[in-house]
């Protein structure tokens, strides 16, 4: 099976790594290296974004449109990378789209603080799926994990595995968090082939 993303642009469902869209021409070169940038490391980019910009206005210092547009397109490219891995792990992303569509609508008529307020709400709506996602994972693993040791079988290896997914997501890591998690189903599904091959 193949992994696959939306084109933030059109909505084209295109294979992960594709560099530009072959829909709407749409260039998804960020797609490539977005895997490398952590969850949490985007979020803080766009937030120190938004705060240096937001300290600019209120200091009353004359603010550089040009500068302001080109952050809030860095901004917008960092939560496209958010959407990226919502979409990696199956996450519900429509509100996120659109709201990150209404910033690149408010970006390309000059309105950079618009953009930046859409494309911090479109981050924000993503977060929260992202850490509970991690957490119903890592409770559903345990659940499987504690049957699984009821039957007999060694599953301490799949419970480190939880065990590490559990602490990255107390430290604010979600992508590691989920990252193991996605580890442990892969793990747990070829170990449950083979002992069910072996019976």
């Amino acid at each position: 099976m193949r992994e696959e993303h939306l084109c933030p642009s059109c909505g084209t469902s295109i294979e992960i790594g594709v560099k530009s869209c072959p829909a709407c021409s749409t260039d998804l070169e960020w797609h490539v290296s977005a895997k490398d940038e952590s969850v949490e490391g985007l979020v803080k980019k766009v937030s120190e974004l938004d705060s240096m910009m937001s300290a600019m206005k209120d200091s009353g210092e004359e603010i550089d449109v040009e500068e302001k547009m080109d952050q809030a397109k860095e901004m917008i490219e960092r939560v496209e990378k958010l959407v990226f891995w919502a979409e990696k792990y199956n996450l519900e992303t429509k509100k996120m789209q659109t709201l990150l569509a209404k910033s690149k609508e408010e970006l390309d008529v000059g309105d950079w603080e618009k953009a930046i307020e859409y494309a911090e709400r479109s981050m924000n709506t993503v977060l929260e799926p992202l850490k509970e996602g991690a957490k119903n994972g890592i409770r559903r693993a345990r659940r499987e994990l504690k049957r699984a040791e009821g039957s007999g079988r060694d599953v301490s290896q799949l419970k480190e595995t939880i065990d590490e997914a559990e602490r990255a997501l107390n430290e604010k890591d979600i992508k590691e968090s989920i990252e193991l998690l996605h580890q442990y189903q892969e793990y747990s599904v070829d170990n449950i082939s083979e002992s069910e091959n072996e019976g």
